[in-house]
């Protein structure tokens, strides 16, 4: 018999922290994240993000054995209200009883319509991969079983949107001259410079990101704002990880306006960590292998609203991959991009990515 529970104390969290490795342990896509970093997500106290959300982590057991788990977030500020960190074993009762729980929670606050998944909110990640499961997921990607597409749709939700990864071998990337004229173009309309971050002057680097951030992205689908401890909070564990030669920051007479992000992909490692732990030889393994990274993911690209219309977008895509080509790195990943951002599709395309996996965001009116 299946039983959803409210998860209540630090044992039942740590269940529901650890029930990926279970699931997954003997997939051999399936990326382990670091049990470090997994415990900091899940602090309510010391992540702000749970500021502005109220969540409710549930699990599904049959008997003592866990079978799955969810969690419903309701984010205080918009009243909208969502569904994220699922997993569960391929069974469809299993599926129905934690969707019901969720939508008991979204009930108790009167919300009429449920999206999902992320996790925790679109900043971080979201979408269930519904194709490309012959490949291991980039840095900050998700990865989950072929089934949770078909269960998920028999529980009720439908598809609110689709979003694809690209991927190109940097023998297959290609900077078609249409793109250099435009950037050289723009950049000299504009009088626009591009720089890397100050590593010295980190905090004082992200807030300006922040600012342009939360303008770029404010009329995209789905986006909910960062404040600024959230991003802070974010940037300090990033961090550790960036590549400064692969980020930009787009300035005109000083002023940030764009700026570009992309991460080596640190998957490449944390895979050969055996169940996230870092001690006692995971973390030789990180320090041995950090310099050794092949793949480069995309992570994210913003341009202020107002400068928008005018393809600076174009001048940091440019740039970014000047310098992957210049670098040791292999192959890249662009991701997420919406199915109908034909705009950066089209610019995917022309640099001579393809489309290799599609994650998909679900939707359901109560």
């Amino acid at each position: 018999m299946i039983t959803v529970e409210k998860v209540s104390d630090k044992l039942n969290l740590d269940d529901f922290i650890n029930y990926p490795y279970q699931l997954f342990h003997q997939d051999r896509y399936w990326v382990p994240p670091l049990k470090i970093s997994e415990k900091k997500r899940f602090d309510r106290v010391k992540n702000p993000f749970y500021k502005n959300f109220e969540v409710k982590f549930h699990l599904a057991r049959n008997g003592e054995k866990i079978e799955g788990r969810i969690a419903s977030l309701y984010d205080k500020r918009s009243s909208k209200g969502y569904f994220g960190y699922l997993h569960a074993i391929d069974d469809q009762d299993v599926f129905d009883h934690l969707f019901h729980q969720v939508e008991m929670d979204m009930s108790e606050r009167n919300i009429k319509e449920i999206t999902g998944p992320v996790s925790p909110s679109i900043n971080y990640e979201m979408g269930v991969l519904t194709a490309g499961f012959e490949h291991s997921p980039f840095i900050m990607m998700p990865y989950n079983y072929d089934y949770y597409d078909h269960n998920i749709q028999r529980a009720g939700y439908s598809k609110v949107k689709d979003f694809y990864a690209y991927q190109a071998h940097r023998n297959e990337i290609r900077l078609p001259n249409k793109i250099k004229l435009i950037a050289e173009r723009i950049k000299n309309k504009f009088n626009l410079t591009l720089r890397n971050p100050n590593m010295n002057d980190f905090y004082s680097e992200i807030l300006k990101i922040e600012g342009v951030y939360n303008d770029a992205m404010s009329k995209h689908w789905g986006f909910v704002p960062m404040d600024s401890d959230e991003f802070r909070h974010l940037a300090k564990d990033l961090r550790t990880i960036i590549d400064p030669k692969m980020v930009f920051i787009a300035e005109i007479d000083d002023e940030p306006i764009g700026f570009i992000m992309c991460l080596p992909d640190y998957n490449e490692i944390f895979k050969k960590i055996q169940n996230g732990r870092l001690f006692p030889t995971g973390i030789v393994k990180l320090l041995w292998s950090q310099k050794k990274i092949k793949g480069l993911r995309v992570v994210t690209l913003g341009v202020k609203n107002k400068y928008q219309p005018f393809g600076l977008g174009s001048v940091l895509y440019n740039e970014a991959i000047i310098n992957m080509i210049r670098s040791n790195y292999e192959h890249v990943e662009f991701s997420w991009i919406m199915e109908d951002n034909y705009k950066v599709r089209k610019i995917a395309e022309l640099i001579g990515t393809r489309i290799y996996k599609t994650y998909r965001v679900y939707g359901k009116l109560l």
